[in-house]
């Protein structure tokens, strides 16, 4: 059996809540596909996603342990508000430690994830995007379509059914936290839009 894992940055309680809060805001009015409810869709900030088999899941617990045992708390710098193909997302700055943890994670689990399985199609990892050519690369090189120098860390509150109506929500998005410190790093079972929706394992950053 194989497993869609998402390898996350997993914000403090009080990011964690105003993300929930203003996710239900924006979507209270609108078709989405999902809210963030910190039940079944978890506030996140995605390192590394791909699919596993079952059997490497013991060996990608004990890697990503060994990571965090080795990494400290990060700082997060509030960017600013992104929305592609009806996703809107708080996006973070790209600072050279998260790019050093999400390179870590992707030479670490790569080689656990299931490449027979990589495709350039919109289905992939249930994602249902237009992928550009250069994620349709990074699909077959690493699993997953943002790696490397595609990576932008970002916290995605929600995705409108209607792409139209996010220019909108994005008037009426206020963040007033400049920044904060994250100090857990978290797996979770992956749905569909990218959502992380069933916790299965999560480590303190040294």
């Amino acid at each position: 059996m194989n497993l869609r894992l998402n390898i996350v940055l997993k914000p403090p309680q009080d990011i964690a809540k105003k993300a929930i809060d203003l996710s239900h805001k924006i979507s209270k009015d609108n078709e989405v596909f999902f809210a963030l409810d910190g039940l079944k869709f978890y506030p996140h900030i995605t390192i590394y996603a791909s699919e596993f088999s079952e059997i490497n899941l013991k060996n990608i617990l004990k890697a990503v342990e060994s990571i965090s045992n080795n990494t400290s708390p990060i700082k997060l710098k509030f960017q600013g508000i992104s929305s592609s193909q009806g996703f809107i997302s708080l996006k973070f700055d790209s600072s050279f430690f998260i790019n050093n943890l999400h390179k870590e994670i992707i030479k670490k689990l790569n080689p656990l994830s299931e490449k027979s399985i990589r495709n350039n199609s919109q289905q992939f990892l249930g994602y249902l995007i237009n992928f550009t050519p250069e994620q349709s690369k990074n699909i077959i090189n690493y699993g997953y379509p943002d790696a490397i120098e595609l990576y932008s860390p970002h916290l995605t509150l929600s995705r409108f059914k209607k792409e139209s109506l996010t220019d909108k929500a994005l008037k009426d998005i206020k963040w007033d936290t400049p920044e904060a410190m994250v100090d857990k790093i978290a797996i979770y079972l992956m749905g569909e839009h990218g959502t992380c929706r069933e916790l299965v394992g999560e480590f303190n950053l040294r």
